[in-house]
C-alpha cells in the first residue's frame, strides 16, 4: 500500500444501442484528467445503465462492472436499476477453442478491422492532460464499441442461457429470443423437448438463432 501513488480513475467510456450506428462517449478534459477528477464522466455512465436493460461487454463480468461500481460508490451514486449482463468473453470460452479469447484477436479472425492500436504512452499522455491523447483514447474507445458488437452477433448464435429478447416486446408477435428480430422459419420436423412437452423448433433467418414456438405440442398417447 505504500507504494501507491494515486488510486486509478476513468478516463474515457464509450456506448452504443445494439443495432444502431451512432457510438456515445464521454472522455476527460484536460484539466479534469490532471486532477485525476472523473466524477462527470462516472455521473454520465450511471445514467446509461440506469436506462439499460442489458449490458454487454467483454470480460464484462470480471472487469468492467466491477470498476464502474467502483467509481459509482465513491462518487456517492446509488445502484443503477438492475440490468442484465451478456460477456462475450464467457461464451467464447465456453461455446469455443479459439486461440487465444482477446477480442481484438476474435475480430480479426472473423475478418474485422479489429482494435485501434495503442500503447502505455497514450494512458501516460492522457493522466498529464494532453489533449491529443485524451482524444484519440475517444477514438479508441469508439472503435472498441464497434468491434465489441462485430464479435457478438458472431458468437451470438451459439451463446446458451442469454436474455430471451422475446420477454422485451410489447406485443404477442414471436420473434427470435437470440436477436429480437421477427424474421423465424419453422425448422421441418424439428422440436424442442421438455420432460412433458415439445415445442415446434424456429431459426431466425438474421442471425441463425433458435427458438422454440410459445405453446407447447402435447403428447399423443
Amino acid at each position: 500500500l505504500s507504494q501507491i501513488i494515486s488510486n486509478w480513475y476513468m478516463i474515457s467510456f464509450a456506448c452504443k444501442l445494439l443495432g444502431e450506428e451512432e457510438v456515445y462517449s464521454a472522455v476527460l478534459t484536460p484539466e479534469e484528467a490532471v486532477i485525476e477528477d472523473d466524477s462527470r464522466i462516472v455521473k454520465v455512465l450511471w445514467k446509461v445503465l440506469d436506462q439499460a436493460d442489458i449490458i454487454i461487454a467483454h470480460n464484462g463480468d470480471a472487469f468492467d462492472i466491477p470498476k464502474i461500481n467502483t467509481r459509482f460508490v465513491l462518487h456517492g451514486l446509488m445502484p443503477p436499476s438492475p440490468y442484465r449482463t451478456i460477456d462475450t468473453l464467457t461464451i467464447a470460452r465456453q461455446r469455443f477453442g479459439f486461440t487465444s479469447n482477446r477480442l481484438d484477436f476474435l475480430a480479426k479472425f472473423f475478418g474485422y478491422e479489429g482494435k485501434a492500436p495503442t500503447s502505455f504512452s497514450l494512458w501516460e499522455n492522457c493522466m498529464i492532460g494532453d489533449e491529443s491523447a485524451l482524444y484519440y483514447m475517444d477514438f479508441y474507445c469508439k472503435q472498441d464499441i464497434i468491434t465489441l458488437e462485430q464479435v457478438f452477433h458472431k458468437l451470438k448464435p451459439y451463446a446458451k442461457g442469454l436474455p430471451n429478447l422475446d420477454m422485451y416486446q410489447d406485443d404477442y408477435t414471436m420473434v427470435c429470443p437470440v436477436c429480437g428480430k421477427p424474421h423465424l422459419k419453422e425448422v421441418p420436423d424439428k422440436y424442442f423437448y421438455t420432460q412433458a412437452v415439445k415445442y415446434q423448433l424456429y431459426r431466425c433467418k438474421s442471425c441463425g438463432g433458435l427458438a422454440r414456438a410459445k405453446k407447447g405440442i402435447k403428447f399423443e398417447n
